[in-house]
């Protein structure tokens, strides 16, 4: 047999072992392919348990290749593979097609798994949603009495993080079909519209992967895993087979290198002239910023920091957060520092793993800047309150405290946006249900845009806390959002400067009266000094005042001159505050005014459509006639108001009498001139004809259903009256 095998197969050549070191290393070295598999599937041991193990094992070392032959050659053989495997594994996986495959096909408790792996970050948003998807497949099927909680909130979740995403958005409207979710549904169809039956078509082809045969499904062509989904580049240049050799032998190239090229040509890899093999010894000497951008979250783990090009560090800190791959960042830190052009990725770390709840990595990434308890944190003004609540998790009565110490500061305006500042520690620091109470308290207080941003949290704490999406303050922030919609940009402007005027005077004031009350307890503490320092030992024969303390003189003028700045600046505050709420009272009426006139622009415009149905009505003298009302008459009052009724049975009532005021202005139907149109105040229409001595009463309408209600009247015939 030929060593190198045949053209453009990897495989070939490859000798086989019957040790379990040598199976693995056979797998280890060769390329996806359907002959690989079916060839491992015949040479697999006998224990399940074991193959278990490798494939367990694979996964945890985050070892692509070995994981993905290994795991299909099980399950081509018939094996049972616990569904536990795609936790870690799932994430390793070439595309959704074999994240599809493997989860049709493992057993065990496949959506837990694949909710679980979902959690993790490590998929990204497609594999998520797909993952999420076959979770629900695969629940569908076994006719499970509910869908698992976790999966719906987890779904939620991921829509709304992954709203940019056609490839997520559409296997989550997928979903939200398989496991009847109308509100997972309209947050989807909220951020986009998609193809009439394209969800329907995707949840009919990923269930056809539970009856599919493994075999029929993998690759012919061999593929290592670093060039999936991937341009593959040559690792040898052109070369014509009778040129000179480019070894300088003097040879012609088919003579001399010509087969030894065609191996290494059958193991490119992505980047032009580097195989495979030299990928994976040193991947930091090929790396680029694009490149960096188009790895998984796997590939980014395996790399060493300190062997990246510096210039490349923002970019490889970033896409580890990314992908929520928190242990390696660590690492990155470790290696790169903190400090510079890479704080703000710290805190940016910090942040994100509090968001997630993840304790431990934010205690260890705040002991990188030397922060080891919760009251280091008053040195790091950039730190925030949730940090301080998460390190306090196990001491939760000292952590009650520090709500209660921050809220009293709140309720005495002792900061900046304080309700805000603790809606967003509360949510983020492992408290999220009493941080959508203060969240709800804090959107009134704020701008549209905040607001905007803490209806968001309330509804990831929603999502996570697997409570209904609906938000009762989504209401207030659309109508907060409407108060600033106010048309003139430049009063827009005058307002939010006002605003932050007044803040800023807020601000000013606060740091006034910490001041005075510093200067206070100097003051006692001076006095008190004084008092002891000025003790006699015997009585005094005749004691005369006590001469002047300077420091006691300066601190009380001190405290006089900040009082006085203090009410000046309260007078300035106030002067802001009525200037505020005179500018927002105008806005305000501005806007009432243009709704006025739109609304009177669309009713002009109905009153035109309305007016081009019909054509002039009855006029002159008129008889007496006996009301006749239909059953759809009768149905439509029951419906109504006592007013509207009344006003209606008036008119009937005048009609019937031959008053000629009560015909003014009536129309007839162009499409049937029999049937009459007379207001009943600006909603309401009621239609009747008059038929020798009756006046049949037809119906009696909203204004807005009036076109509609008007094209079952044809011009043939009247709807009889019915009794």
């Amino acid at each position: 047999m030929n060593s190198a095998g045949p053209a453009g197969d990897p495989n070939a050549g490859q000798s086989q072992g019957s040790d379990p070191s040598s199976f693995l290393e056979r797998a280890r070295a060769r390329a996806m392919c359907r002959g690989l598999i079916e060839e491992l599937s015949r040479d697999l041991p006998g224990d399940d348990a074991a193959i278990g193990e490798w494939i367990g094992a694979a996964a945890r070392e985050r070892d692509e290749n070995l994981f993905t032959i290994l795991l299909f050659a099980a399950l081509a053989a018939g094996r049972a593979v616990d569904a536990c495997v795609l936790i870690d594994g799932a994430a390793l996986l070439p595309d959704t097609q074999y994240l599809a495959l493997a989860a049709a096909h493992c057993s065990g408790d496949v959506a837990s798994a694949l909710i679980e792996s979902s959690k993790r970050k490590g998929l990204g948003w497609e594999r998520d949603a797909v993952a999420l998807l076959m979770a629900g497949l695969w629940c569908a099927r076994r006719e499970l009495k509910a869908f698992p909680p976790e999966l719906i909130s987890r779904a939620r979740m991921l829509a709304r993080e992954s709203r940019e995403s056609f490839f997520a958005q559409v296997p989550l409207l997928a979903l939200s079909n398989v496991i009847d979710s109308e509100a997972l549904r309209t947050l989807v169809l909220n951020e986009g519209r998609y193809p009439d039956g394209l969800a329907e078509k995707m949840v009919e082809n990923y269930t056809l992967f539970f009856s599919a045969r493994i075999i029929d499904e993998l690759p012919e062509a061999p593929q290592f895993p670093e060039s999936w989904g991937k341009t593959v580049r040559r690792a040898v240049p052109r070369i014509g087979r009778n040129e000179p050799c480019p070894c300088g032998s003097g040879k012609k190239y088919k003579k001399c290198c010509f087969d030894k090229d065609q191996e290494r040509l059958r193991r490119s890899s992505d980047v032009a002239g580097v195989t495979v093999e030299e990928i994976r010894a040193n991947p930091e000497a090929h790396l680029s910023r694009d490149r960096l951008m188009s790895m998984r979250s796997h590939e980014l783990a395996r790399l060493d920091p300190a062997r990246v090009s510096p210039e490349l560090h923002r970019t490889l800190i970033s896409r580890l957060l990314t992908f929520g791959e928190y242990e390696s960042a660590i690492k990155f830190f470790e290696a790169a520092g903190i400090f510079g052009d890479l704080e703000g990725h710290w805190h940016e770390a910090v942040q994100f793993a509090t968001m997630e709840g993840r304790k431990e990595i934010v205690r260890t990434l705040l002991r990188l800047h030397g922060i080891r308890k919760a009251e280091d944190l008053d040195r790091f003004p950039l730190m925030g309150f949730a940090q301080y609540l998460l390190m306090m998790d196990e001491k939760p009565c000292r952590a009650l405290e520090k709500i209660e110490a921050r809220s009293r500061e709140a309720a005495a305006g002792g900061a900046a946006n304080p309700e805000e500042e603790l809606a967003y520690a509360l949510l983020e620091g492992g408290f999220p249900g009493l941080g959508v109470l203060a969240a709800r308290a804090a959107i009134p207080l704020c701008d549209p845009f905040t607001a905007s941003v803490l209806l968001d949290k309330i509804h990831q704490a929603r999502d996570e806390l697997g409570l209904s999406p609906d938000e009762p303050f989504e209401r207030i922030v659309e109508e907060l959002s409407g108060q600033w919609d106010l048309g003139d940009d430049a009063d827009i402007d005058a307002l939010i400067e006002s605003r932050n005027e007044l803040d800023r005077k807020n601000a000013e004031t606060r740091q006034l009266r910490r001041e005075i009350d510093k200067l206070h307890e100097d003051l006692k503490r001076r006095e008190a000094m004084l008092a002891v320092k000025q003790r006699p030992s015997l009585p005094a024969i005749a004691p005369g005042p006590p001469p002047p303390d300077e420091l006691v003189v300066d601190l009380r003028a001190r405290i006089e001159t900040l009082k006085t700045e203090l009410n000046q600046r309260h007078s300035e505050r106030n002067q802001l505050r009525r200037e505020l709420e005179s500018t927002q009272s105008d806005l305000q009426k501005l806007k009432q005014r243009q709704v006025t006139a739109e609304a009177a622009r669309e009713e002009n415009i109905e009153e035109e459509r309305e007016d081009a149905l019909f054509e002039e009505g009855p006029s002159g003298l008129q008889a007496i006639r006996v009301p006749v009302f239909s059953e759809r008459f009768r149905r439509s009052i029951e419906s109504l108001s006592s007013q509207v009724v009344a006003s209606t049975l008036r008119l009937i009532g005048r009609l019937a009498a031959g008053d000629t005021s009560a015909f003014a202005g009536s129309r007839r139907l162009q499409a049937n001139p029999a049937i009459i149109r007379q207001r009943i105040g600006i909603r309401y229409r009621l239609l009747f004809s008059v038929k020798g001595e009756s006046l049949e009463i037809v119906d009696l309408i909203e204004r807005k259903e009036l076109e509609k209600t008007i094209r079952n009247y044809g011009r043939s015939q009247v709807p009889a009256p019915q009794y």
